[in-house]
């Protein structure tokens, strides 16, 4: 197994997330369900999200490498990207689905901008990751870790997590920033699924993270709209 493959291509519990993700846009979109729509998975990982989504919509599941552990369909294709440009046309996407693939990119602002373009007007985007201002990195479970210096840190968790692959730990506000920066307005969803999991789907259920902060949450979620002006 490739060390993307065991970071960044799990296979676990992604019925579980999936649904997660889409009870969230569906109350976002005030949906019953989310069909017959063009997806962009970016970062797809082992597809398995994807694959959920593509048996009512139209999926393009979009990673730096091939990883999937699903086969591709009539409504599932994959399609290799750069991390920097995506090769697809303007505003041809319904949905994207940008799921803890953020601290995986070495350019989050030119990420989110490709984003932006490639959503249709009235598009929206599932936004979800790991969150710098939370005291346990996501991958070592080591405390404090991603607080040290980015170059001090990039070896350490490389040496640690016995892989070359390079993390971009962001906290809450410097993705508030950039989100904004990208044109988008968003309407936040970390607190509600942490006060609500059963609502979300949910896997999760820590009673104590209803007192933290949302800006100090393990992960932050949003949904991303266009904003009239941005980009």
């Amino acid at each position: 197994m490739s060390d993307r493959m065991r970071y960044f291509a799990v296979s676990d519990n992604r019925t579980v997330k999936a649904r997660k993700i889409e009870a969230v846009l569906c109350d976002a979109l005030a949906s019953e369900g989310i069909r017959d729509r063009r997806i962009l998975d970016l970062g797809c990982g082992s597809g398995h999200i994807a694959e959920y989504f593509s048996r009512a919509n139209e999926v393009v599941a979009a990673d730096v490498i091939r990883q999937m552990r699903v086969p591709e369909s009539g409504s599932l294709k994959f399609r290799r990207v750069d991390a920097a440009e995506l090769p697809f046309e303007d505003g041809c996407f319904d949905i994207v689905l940008y799921n803890h693939v953020f601290f995986c990119s070495g350019d989050q602002a030119g990420q989110l901008k490709e984003i932006y373009r490639v959503l249709k007007e009235d598009g929206v985007c599932y936004f979800a990751s790991a969150n710098r201002y939370f005291p346990i990195e996501g991958f070592t479970r080591l405390p404090l870790l991603h607080y040290l210096p980015h170059r001090l840190f990039q070896r350490l968790s490389r040496r640690i997590r016995k892989t070359d692959e390079a993390l971009f730990p962001a906290g809450y506000h410097r993705m508030l920033g950039l989100i904004g920066e990208a044109g988008f307005a968003l309407r936040e969803y970390t607190g509600e699924i942490i006060r609500h999991p059963q609502s979300y789907q949910s896997e999760y259920s820590f009673p104590f993270l209803r007192l933290v902060p949302n800006c100090l949450s393990p992960t932050v979620v949003f949904v991303l709209r266009k904003r009239a002006g941005g980009g």
